[in-house]
């Protein structure tokens, strides 16, 4: 449940924005402190939840109760003889008042008499005793660790209690896939928090904006004016549009055709192109996408990466 007054107090939710500059979904630092600024001038009433659409943040309201009775009914398992583990769902958030950070936690696990044993992101062991924040993830797109936003958004959970230590469980995409990664609270990582929070409230303040470093691209559809060049791309991308509604059937045809949308859009020197023929219009799609390289000490550093989308959308 949420409890930050955005505008005036920062909830966790949103602290990875604050302290990356930019999130995993394109959300900016610099659109968050203007959109505090439009709070307290009366022009906006709060932020959208920037990393969730209406659905999922349903799915994970429903959701949330049940993986953290799963995780907790886990550790009670595996825990050694002796050790209680209480779970907790607190009606109030947590505050850091010198920071304007509030914390609203999906649970707080009580561990007595001893310590439990889960695995951090490496891969070691971590022990882990007293009161921790649990942090509860839905979404269920990969097996990986979490992503360095919610890694910062249970550091700040850990600043705004006092915790030492907490954990993210979250979902995967196989069927009963599910994880539990145990978090100390790295002073390093505390430090780069404050000094990012300190800077965003200060800029809010005296309505200083950001220089934006990193803008996502977004390329410009080229319009397609050749009847023939138009003509072969709309009939490839009416192949891939009934490709993809029989992928299980046509799979082996689905790959074809994005190979032949790929070279006819590396030909034309495009990487997004709308076609119109025939009462047909498509946008084709072969993007190169560039992933950023994920830093250490929240999750095991990894390189940039870049892959490539190739897409076909029906346009209006």
């Amino acid at each position: 449940m949420k409890h930050s007054k955005d505008g005036y107090e920062l909830g966790m939710s949103k602290l990875g924005i604050v302290a990356l500059g930019i999130d995993d979904f394109n959300n900016d630092v610099e659109d968050l402190r203007q959109q505090f600024i439009e709070i307290r001038e009366g022009r906006q009433d709060s932020v959208i939840n920037p990393f969730i659409s209406e659905m999922a943040g349903l799915r994970g309201n429903c959701l949330e109760n049940g993986i953290s009775q799963l995780a907790y009914q886990v550790l009670m398992k595996d825990a050694p003889k002796g050790v209680e583990i209480d779970i907790e769902y607190e009606p109030e958030p947590y505050r850091l008042p010198q920071h304007k950070m509030c914390a609203s936690l999906d649970a707080m696990l009580n561990i007595r008499n001893g310590y439990i044993t889960v695995q951090d992101a490496s891969g070691g062991d971590i022990q882990i005793t007293g009161r921790i924040p649990l942090e509860i993830k839905t979404d269920a797109y990969d097996s990986d660790v979490p992503k360095p936003m919610y890694v910062i958004q249970l550091t700040g959970q850990m600043m705004c209690t006092g915790a030492t230590h907490g954990i993210i469980a979250k979902l995967g995409p196989k069927v009963n896939e599910f994880r539990m990664i145990g978090y100390e609270c790295s002073p390093t990582l505390v430090s780069m928090i404050l000094d990012s929070v300190d800077e965003f409230w200060e800029r809010v303040e005296t309505n200083t904006p950001y220089e934006r470093d990193f803008k996502p691209y977004k390329p410009e559809a080229a319009i397609i004016s050749d009847p023939e060049q138009s003509k072969s791309l709309v009939s490839l991308a009416t192949e891939m549009e009934i490709a993809k509604s029989k992928v299980k059937e046509w799979e082996g045809r689905l790959s074809e055709c994005k190979e032949r949308v790929a070279t006819a859009l590396y030909a034309l020197d495009e990487e997004v192109v709308e076609a119109t023929f025939d009462g047909k219009k498509y946008r084709l799609e072969n993007k190169v996408i560039t992933r950023k390289p994920t830093p250490p000490k929240m999750i095991e550093a990894k390189p940039e990466s870049t892959y490539v989308v190739t897409n076909v959308k029906v346009m209006e």
